[in-house]
């Protein structure tokens, strides 16, 4: 057992958005010029892009290049290749400290492999595949210990719906996605909910086949609920992401899978189901199949196409302003010490009532409880830092640990 971090003050945390614009970052080392449907996810403080499309001498081909980045110095390294089938239009998502890879397209043939990624020993390991239809770009989610899979397309468009159990390696077929037939749809979770709406089907809906329908599916009574329709234009073939309990959607063609005018970037909030525009990303107009993911108070958005052809570029935003306030008149003896199944929180109040948030490095709440001891059970968690957050009264106290 070791002590890894203590403060002698209490901090607060005031979390806000900030108005910040979108910044220029380094661009992604590819061979070609740039990449369309990356599968892109952060793990930990590393973002990665892996697959894509991309144009080698003006031909085009489906890739299984990895490549790593650090936001500290802003660099990319290229790891060695996804061992699967080079492909593009496929998904992708980070769970528990893991990589995941799913479906798409390899020249002429649809997939409906999953691949695990393994960030300490940078392994691969495929998975179970889907006993669906074989599919490129479906709503893609994970939460609870599974991963979710609905809709997408291969010869025609689709609506059934797909749990996947990490710990079981096993597929369960579940109630499909409400309205019409769609691929590449917008999707995102937020706590025990998928969200998936949008996307492009072969049914016309309010004189288009671009739709902006919006859906929410809890895991938990295996229910859909159609939610209010999205207050913008119809949308399709973009990128998406959730952050600190909100989703968001980014980018994108609209009504009749045409550019859009900007590149569009809206927040939608679980708790009021409402949706909420944002500073559109760089350029002039919108960017078709970008990747993107999220780092900190950043999210980060890569590649793309834009009338001119096929981009590397790397922009962000600062979704998050985190300020910090430092009061020495509040002095705290609390320490931390943890083992792998367990932290140990010393120096509390005699008969207090405390309550506790353990938060990884993204700023997502994993969890929430009342202190009944001084132990808190982190045997769930993957190796890795996160931060406890201790609450008593009005008084914080947070502290950084490590899972070892």
């Amino acid at each position: 057992m070791k002590i890894l971090y203590t403060l002698a003050f209490n901090l607060i945390f005031i979390l806000a958005y900030s108005q910040n614009k979108w910044e220029r970052m380094n661009p992604v080392p590819l061979k070609g010029p740039g990449v369309h449907h990356p599968v892109t996810f952060s793990i930990d403080s590393f973002g990665y892009s892996v697959t894509g499309g991309m144009f080698y001498a003006d031909s085009a081909r489906n890739s299984n290049a990895f490549f790593k980045y650090d936001p500290s110095t802003d660099q990319w390294s290229e790891l060695p290749d996804f061992p699967g089938i080079g492909r593009s239009y496929a998904v992708g998502l980070s769970y528990n400290g893991k990589g995941y890879v799913a479906f798409g397209l390899s020249n002429t043939v649809t997939l409906k492999d999953l691949w695990e990624y393994d960030p300490k020993t940078e392994n691969w390991k495929r998975l179970a595949d889907c006993p669906c239809e074989e599919r490129i770009h479906p709503a893609f989610v994970a939460t609870n210990g599974r991963i979710y899979v609905g809709a997408g397309g291969n010869a025609t468009n689709l609506k059934d719906f797909w749990e996947y159990d990490i710990a079981t390696n096993k597929w369960t077929s579940k109630p499909e996605v409400p309205g019409p037939r769609r691929h590449h749809p917008f999707y995102f979770a937020i706590d025990s909910f998928a969200y998936v709406g949008f996307g492009h089907g072969s049914d016309i809906v309010n004189n288009d086949a671009i739709y902006r329908d919006f859906h929410r599916y809890n895991t938990y009574t295996n229910k859909w609920t159609t939610l209010d329709t999205f207050p913008g234009q119809q949308r399709v073939a973009g990128t998406q992401f959730d952050s600190r309990g909100k989703g968001y959607v980014l980018s994108g063609d609209g009504v009749g899978h045409r550019t859009m005018q900007k590149g569009e970037f809206w927040e939608f909030n679980p708790l009021t189901l409402k949706w909420k525009e944002l500073p559109p990303h760089d350029g002039t107009q919108s960017l078709w199949a970008p990747g993107s993911f999220v780092i900190g108070d950043y999210v980060y958005m890569i590649g793309g196409e834009d009338a001119i052809g096929l981009l590397n570029d790397v922009q962000r935003y600062k979704l998050h302003e985190t300020t910090v306030n430092v009061n020495p008149a509040e002095k705290s003896n609390i320490q931390i010490q943890t083992n792998a199944n367990q932290l140990i929180v010393n120096g509390l109040e005699v008969n207090a009532a405390y309550s506790i948030e353990i938060i990884d490095e993204t700023g997502r709440i994993l969890q929430s409880e009342q202190l009944v001891s001084n132990q808190i059970n982190i045997q769930h968690l993957h190796v890795g830092s996160y931060f406890l957050l201790i609450q008593q009264n009005n008084k914080n106290s947070i502290h950084k640990f490590v899972k070892l």
